[in-house]
């Protein structure tokens, strides 16, 4: 009698789990009891139907036609939604979107055999039937994102161009280093960690695993608590969207939750059918571009995965937005931004713009190219000189400025060559105490055509070193002196490395100038590094490059548009999260920052700023990687610091150099970005490093500073 009860026990158990973890049947549009049909729908091959929304200009007008592919708890849109762009670039480039509701989403049936390859076979089919042409644009948003990837695997050769945005991730992807997905999995909530484990290893509970209310439920599926788990740009994003939003009842899950958000999780999370890291270019000629987008404040698609996808497909052009979250592409101006760059209306632009150039009369082309002739200080017209000055052998002068401790006294004296839209005026940071401790004399100086120094037509990397040689010279410095180059004034040490080693004591290579062009790095990594750039820096610098006698063209406003060199139209973009705070404080605390940049560019923004470009990026007379040991005897040492958080300057290039030069002894700070010197006691600690050597580091404990000589994943 007991042997019978217990079966009938587990019999009624079996059958009770087996209720609870059946999905319920989906409620099909137009079946009898299920939602009504109300958008266009065509029908697949194997019987389903998907709906479907264009909107834009009308495709049989149109230049540019673009799918787009939505992502988790979303569809196709309402008729009265607003196209994904604005009105005016819609209209200006010709778009036609054409968005749909994937499978089990919004009024299309589910698919029951739903997986990763099957969304890309869906949208060749879509595109077939509304007759899209041989080949047409693709965007794929979050959880969109995974069918994109399927695209550019299964029919790369429907595509002329492709945008993730905050692609969807799967942490089980099999070329994904162990420890970079064990490191970002445990970021998320740990609701949203269970829910993914078991939507990845036990599919067939995940239905059930959503109904049991014991143990925490995932916040990005359910909604609940999923404002605790989204970044703080992305609750203001998501405030706007909100006062935004229509009333109209959304359609997304009406045919079942499990059809369309747990099955889109168990899909993305399931093993699939291929590695995304190693798909091949889709477009080996360049006849189109794959674009991924990321948010470094994204905490559900992490930015960590994100750039070594792009690391190990060197072909994607990535772009990441410093203060963005998952939300990124709803703020005003970013899908443009997203489209445009797909659409590569920018390079089409510029050939277009240089095509004009070229057949445009001589003359016209002359006035074009000609810079503004300089206010040379020293000129009637120019400006009144208030700063000490030398003359130069070649009749120029060089305007200087000392501070510290007298150079008579001094026991240290170090020349300090600022950077980028700088001056001399711009003291380095080092403490009073530290100063008079030490005894250091500081001589900083305008750079040519900076400030009070007259501009050198024919400047060169190696006219860099030859100005700080008769600098030093007709200021007594003695026979040897120490170097301070920061950012741009990093070429300046470069060449005073190359040509006058004999009078340098030391040198600091301070998040120095690189040159993507440098005859000695690899090119996956020079490439890799570049397409890091904002796209307008990408353009300005090449410009700088390869045409330098287009270069003042392409600065004037009245020919190219404005400049982000000149403009800091992109700071925002371009600039890193600890940089940005820097540049806030400074902002807050000085006053006169905007009149200091005007004195550094008083004698024309084309003898300072656009030269500065034009000679970084220029052929140079040696390749900085092939230097030899300025002290073989080390009589003197030579310290390059970088930043991990480095947007200008990026970290990569900087530790292949100094593993390539072992002489040079590499600190990397963590956490840090282009100006991180500026604040937190950095200027004493490179000073006291330079002159107190390994011993002061180690005092310091600064081997959180990361020595990534023996960690470079780069060989």
């Amino acid at each position: 009698m007991l042997i019978e009860l217990l079966a009938v026990f587990l019999i009624a158990l079996l059958g009770w789990a087996y209720n609870f973890i059946k999905p319920p049947l989906p409620l099909i549009c137009g079946s009898p009891g299920g939602p009504p049909i109300t958008a266009p729908r065509i029908k697949l091959k194997d019987g389903r139907y998907l709906a479907y929304r264009e909107t834009g200009v009308p495709k049989e007008k149109a230049k540019y036609k673009i799918v787009l592919v939505h992502g988790f708890d979303s569809d196709k849109g309402e008729p009265n939604d607003p196209p994904s762009a604005s009105q005016e670039l819609v209209e200006e480039l010709g778009i036609c979107f054409v968005s749909f509701d994937r499978a089990g989403y919004g009024e299309s049936d589910p698919n029951p055999k739903r997986t990763v390859k099957s969304e890309s076979m869906d949208i060749d089919e879509l595109a077939e039937q509304l007759e899209l042409g041989p080949k047409f644009y693709l965007i794929g948003g979050s959880m969109g994102g995974y069918p994109a990837y399927s695209c550019l695997k299964y029919i790369p050769h429907r595509l002329l161009g492709v945008a993730l945005v905050v692609p969807a991730v799967n942490y089980w992807w099999p070329s994904l280093p162990a420890d970079l997905s064990k490191s970002v999995f445990k970021k998320l909530d740990i609701g949203d960690q269970m829910a993914f484990w078991v939507a990845h290893n036990l599919p067939f509970l995940f239905y059930g695993w959503m109904k049991q209310k014991l143990i925490k439920p995932s916040p990005t599926i359910t909604g609940k608590g999923s404002r605790e788990t989204l970044s703080k740009s992305d609750l203001e994003v998501l405030e706007i969207i909100e006062k935004k939003q229509s009333s109209t009842q959304r359609k997304t899950r009406q045919q079942g939750i499990h059809e369309s958000l747990y099955h889109d999780v168990m899909v993305v999370f399931s093993n699939w059918e291929f590695d995304p890291t190693h798909i091949e270019n889709p477009f080996p000629n360049n006849e189109g571009s794959v674009h991924l987008w990321a948010g470094r404040e994204d905490t559900l698609c992490q930015v960590e995965i994100q750039r070594y996808i792009a690391k190990k497909l060197p072909w994607i052009k990535y772009h990441e937005i410093p203060n963005g979250g998952h939300l990124f592409d709803a703020i005003d101006g970013m899908k443009d931004k997203i489209i445009k760059a797909l659409l590569l209306v920018e390079e089409k632009m510029l050939l277009q713009l240089l095509a004009a150039f070229l057949l445009a009369t001589p003359g016209w082309a002359h006035n074009i190219t000609k810079s503004s002739p300089p206010l040379i200080r020293s000129n009637p017209g120019g400006r009144h000189i208030a700063s000490p000055r030398i003359q130069l052998r070649d009749g120029r002068y060089l305007a200087y400025k000392e501070y510290g401790v007298p150079k008579e006294k001094a026991r240290y004296k170090i020349v300090v060559v600022h950077g980028f839209g700088s001056s001399k005026d711009e003291t380095f940071p080092a403490s009073q105490e530290l100063v008079e401790e030490l005894g250091i004399c500081f001589v900083s100086f305008d750079r040519a055509g900076y400030g009070g120094s007259d501009p050198n037509p024919k400047r060169t990397v190696q006219s860099e070193s030859m100005d700080i040689d008769e600098l030093a010279q007709q200021l007594e410095l003695g026979p040897k002196f120490y170097l301070l180059g920061t950012s741009m004034g990093g070429y300046s040490a470069y060449s005073c490395l190359k040509y006058i080693p004999h009078r340098l004591s030391g040198v600091v290579l301070l998040v120095p100038a690189v040159n993507y062009w440098w005859p000695s790095l690899p090119a996956d990594m020079s490439e890799s590094a570049f397409k890091k750039l904002d796209p307008l820096y990408q353009t300005s610098f090449w410009v700088a490059h390869n045409l330098p006698f287009l270069y003042c063209g392409w600065m004037k406003d009245n020919l190219f548009g404005s400049s982000p060199i000149i403009t800091e139209s992109v700071i925002q973009e371009t600039t890193s999260i600890p940089d940005l705070g820097i540049i806030e404080l400074k902002q807050s605390s000085a006053h006169d920052s905007d009149a200091a940049k005007r004195k550094s560019t008083q004698q024309g923004v084309y003898e300072s700023l656009c030269r500065d470009v034009m000679v970084v990026f220029s052929n140079w007379e040696f390749d900085p990687i092939q230097m030899q040991n300025p002290f073989p005897n080390n009589e003197g040492s030579v310290h390059l610091w970088a930043n991990v958080e480095d947007m200008m300057c990026q970290v990569e290039i900087q530790r292949y150099v100094a593993k390539k030069l072992p002489w040079v002894r590499y600190h990397e700070v963590p956490h840090g970005g282009h100006i991180f010197f500026s604040t937190n006691g950095w200027g004493d600690k490179i000073i006291q490093a330079l002159f107190l050597g390994e011993e002061f580091i180690e005092w310091l404990s600064l081997s959180k500073m990361t020595n990534c000589m023996n960690k470079m994943s780069y060989m």
